[in-house]
């Protein structure tokens, strides 16, 4: 039975990129980064070969992972919501409107315009998607 949740990951193609994009444009904290290769992480991944620089991130409670495979690199997936596999991480933000300003200056992708959820347990907050620098995708709640 899961009893909590520890991490949530993405993959990028540039650690170094990233890591400010997540810092300085979200907002979220760096916590550490680090290198793997060798048995346990090919057992755990099932790639052959494999060599990872993650970066570590914190923020309200959670921890983000980001992960540049710097060796047996996978290629570009095509991140667009209703392709099956396709994932998106939702973030509660304050200041909804400002922040919005923030990323919009910094030429964040939006998948389309702020919206007002019309129903259900969040009705009347407002909602957008985004995509970071490798398209993975981002839900915002104001």
């Amino acid at each position: 039975m899961i009893k909590s949740l520890n991490h949530f990951s993405f993959t990028v193609d540039n650690l170094d990129k990233s890591i400010k994009f997540y810092t300085e444009i979200l907002g979220l904290k760096f916590t550490k980064r680090m290198q793997q290769s060798g048995q346990f992480i090919e057992n755990i991944t099932g790639v052959p070969g494999v060599e990872i620089d993650i970066a570590y991130f914190e923020r309200s409670g959670f921890q983000l992972a980001l992960v540049e495979y710097t060796k047996s690199k996978g290629v570009k997936i095509d991140t667009t919501p209703s392709n099956t596999g396709s994932a998106h991480v939702c973030f509660n933000v304050e200041n909804f409107d400002e922040f919005i300003k923030k990323l919009k200056s910094a030429g964040v992708i939006f998948a389309g315009p702020v919206s007002e959820i019309p129903q259900g347990p969040n009705k009347g907050k407002k909602a957008v998607y985004m995509k970071d620098l490798d398209g993975n995708i981002i839900e915002l709640f104001s």
